[in-house]
């Protein structure tokens, strides 16, 4: 099930419920007592819980794909706990990258006066905002003109793209087990609004949806849906022996095999949407890609998105506090029971971690 927060300039308060004392809900907190509204210059922005989770121990973990004005990535970045992929500027075509511009343009969401530090003041005139709107869209077609003006001259895209991202738009796909503080540093008057607003709507999406329990051994699969688990179930059967997805189970299994589709697709992130039609046979291929060939090869593989699936794992779950000697030389006692022992998920074990264990690496640092 897909929950999807869409532009209703309405906020709901966060509710409790299994893993809360783990940090990925808000018990019922509001962090917007302003009566924050946005301008409809947020309309491009969502957020989605593609995958929601929770172990047998009550641990939830859940995935968001969210859109938001990408000039707030460095911010969204500075969050160190939910494992990330984002969509790439060297990746994705100049011609797609403007289209996706025009449909989609990022327009400032509240257009605030200049006053002292970092918030803005309040907005200015509608006159003022009338001709700054203007000024920017200016901006925005010249860069467009000189985008197309730097292809012609052969320029790669992963070099003309960056001309573009302040007019564009950037999908990213998170996943983690503690959104607590994201929630009360971004879900706050003091936060910039256009990352408060896919902020909220992250809070919204995962307020109306409910975790599908994941017994141990299974995985957390972003992306992957009943009909998805039904194809590589016929898969399974028929024994063609020419199907990868056929192959692929007999030597994996069903949950391994999904689990392998689920990262591949998660990485499309970086250079495409996850609409149209979805193959497990083109998605496993991706995957070797990835993963497999280049681990063969002897070449770094690339990880993170298999950073998003993951097991249930009461065991990667700090035990004991840190004692530490403070600057004042006491000794300071710090409570790691809410921290895991390796990763990103608290109680949960990345697919990552599993593999490599598989292939005795330590990579992860």
């Amino acid at each position: 099930m897909t929950t999807t927060a869409q532009p209703a300039h309405q906020h709901s308060a966060m509710h409790g419920g299994p893993g809360a004392e783990q940090g990925l809900r808000d018990p019922g907190a509001s962090y917007a007592p302003d009566g924050f509204e946005p301008t409809a210059a947020d309309d491009f922005v969502y957020a989605k819980v593609i995958a929601h989770s929770v172990s047998p121990e009550g641990v939830e973990i859940v995935t968001f794909e969210k859109r938001h004005h990408r000039w707030v990535l460095s911010e969204d970045n500075t969050h160190a706990t939910p494992a990330k992929n984002s969509a790439s500027s060297r990746a994705r075509p100049i011609a797609k990258v403007i289209d996706d511009i025009r449909a989609h343009p990022a327009v400032p969401v509240v257009w605030a006066s200049e006053q002292k530090g970092m918030q803005g003041g309040e907005a200015v005139s509608a006159e003022a905002q009338a001709v700054a709107r203007r000024k920017w869209d200016l901006h925005r077609e010249a860069t467009i003109k000189l985008g197309f003006e730097l292809r012609e001259l052969g320029v790669h895209k992963s070099i003309t793209n960056r001309l573009l991202e302040p007019h564009s738009m950037h999908t990213s796909v998170w996943t983690g087990t503690a959104f607590e503080n994201y929630f009360a540093q971004r879900c706050h008057p003091d936060a910039q609004p256009e990352i408060r607003v896919v902020a909220e709507r992250m809070r919204s999406a995962l307020a109306d949806s409910t975790p599908t329990p994941v017994a141990r051994g299974e995985f957390h699969l972003p992306y992957i849906d009943a009909e998805d688990r039904d194809r590589a179930r016929h898969a399974a059967a028929r024994k063609v022996a020419t199907d990868p997805v056929a192959e692929a189970v007999a030597t994996h299994g069903i949950e391994q095999t999904l689990a392998r589709v689920s990262a591949a697709r998660v990485a499309r992130t970086s250079y495409m949407t996850q609409d149209g039609v979805r193959a497990l046979d083109v998605d496993l291929g991706l995957y070797a890609r990835l993963a497999d060939e280049r681990l063969d090869s002897g070449q770094p593989p690339h990880w993170s998105p298999l950073e998003q699936i993951a097991i249930p794992c009461p065991e990667n779950r700090q035990a004991v506090p840190l004692l530490a000697m403070g600057p004042d030389g006491k000794t300071l006692s710090y409570p790691t029971d809410h921290l895991p022992r390796v990763g990103k998920f608290t109680a949960w074990l990345s697919m990552r971690h599993i593999v490599e264990a598989q292939r005795n690496m330590t990579t992860y640092r």
